[in-house]
């Protein structure tokens, strides 16, 4: 199931879970470094493409090591 709940905080600790800096989460996600600042301080909402992603890599994280 997708998750609704993307608030700011999530992102930023999924993120930092993963150890990566707000620019090479941005590229793990194909997005830019001001996306993710956005997301992580509440102002912008991810796509559903990118909440998906999101959700892989909070419950697989090891998927990271993949890619």
């Amino acid at each position: 199931m997708l998750y609704l709940s993307n608030s700011s905080e999530r992102i930023a600790r999924i993120r930092r879970s993963l150890h990566m800096s707000q620019s090479v989460f941005a590229r793990v996600l194909n997005t830019s470094t001001k996306t993710v600042q956005s997301w992580e301080q509440g102002l912008r909402q991810p796509t559903q493409a990118a909440q998906r992603l999101l959700e892989i890599l909070e419950k697989k994280p090891e998927i990271i090591a993949s890619l």
